[in-house]
C-alpha cells in the first residue's frame, strides 16, 4: 500500500475492501509494536480509507510507547525514517492523489478542523484547504507544470467555482473535477 502505491482510494472495490479487512484484524505487535515499518503501517492505513479515529488511536499508543520526551519515535533498525509515521499520516489524512485522482480530507474526523497550506501532490500540484466540522471551506491548486488535475469534488452534488489567477474563471460540477491548468497557474475552488 506504501510506499508502493499499488492500492489506494481509486481502486477497485474489492481488493481496497480486502486489504482494509486484513488491516482491520491486525494486532498491535503490528499497529503498534512493528518496529521500523510503522510507519508504512499508518500511511498505509490512511491510503485505504480506515477510520481516522482508529489510525489517530494507533498513532497516539505509538507515541506514548515509543518516544522519548522529546517525541523521538524508536525503532528498531530505524532512523530518520522514524519521523516521518506521524506526520505522513497527518498528511494523508488531509491531502492524498491516487492513480492521478486528487481528494483533500479523504479520511479526516468529522468533528474536527484544520487546514493546511501548500502540500504537494502527484502531478507537480502544491495544494491548501481547509476543514471545520466536516465541510471544507476552498482548494487551492497552485500548478507548476500545467498538467490537467482531477479532484473528487470536495462538494458532492454542488457545482464548484473556479477562480484562475484570482479572477473569476468557469463553474464545473460532476463527482470527479477535471480542471486543465498552465505552468505557474493558481486555481481556486469553492462551492458555488
Amino acid at each position: 500500500v506504501y510506499p508502493a502505491t499499488n492500492i489506494g482510494l481509486s481502486s477497485p472495490p474489492e481488493p481496497l475492501a480486502m486489504v482494509r479487512d486484513d488491516m482491520l484484524r491486525w494486532g498491535d505487535n503490528v499497529w503498534v509494536s512493528h518496529g521500523n515499518a510503522f510507519q508504512t503501517v499508518m500511511i498505509g492505513g490512511a491510503r485505504v480509507g480506515l477510520d481516522p479515529k482508529f489510525l489517530l488511536a494507533k498513532a497516539r499508543q505509538v507515541i506514548e510507547k515509543r518516544s522519548p520526551p522529546n517525541l523521538w519515535i524508536t525503532a528498531g533498525g530505524g532512523a530518520l525514517e522514524t519521523c516521518s509515521g506521524v506526520p505522513g499520516l497527518i498528511n494523508e489524512m488531509m491531502l492524498q492523489t491516487d492513480r492521478g485522482v486528487t481528494r483533500v480530507f479523504p479520511v479526516f474526523p468529522a468533528d474536527q478542523a484544520a487546514s493546511f497550506r501548500r502540500l504537494r501532490t502527484f502531478g507537480a500540484f502544491v495544494v491548501s484547504s481547509e476543514i471545520d466540522r466536516g465541510k471544507i471551506g476552498y482548494v487551492e491548486i497552485e500548478s507548476e507544470k500545467g498538467r490537467p488535475c482531477q479532484l473528487v469534488n470536495p462538494w458532492p452534488g454542488r457545482d464548484v467555482r473556479v477562480q484562475r489567477d484570482g479572477k473569476p474563471a468557469e463553474t464545473v460540477r460532476g463527482e470527479l473535477l477535471e480542471l486543465q491548468t498552465r505552468p505557474g497557474e493558481t486555481l481556486r475552488l469553492a462551492p458555488a
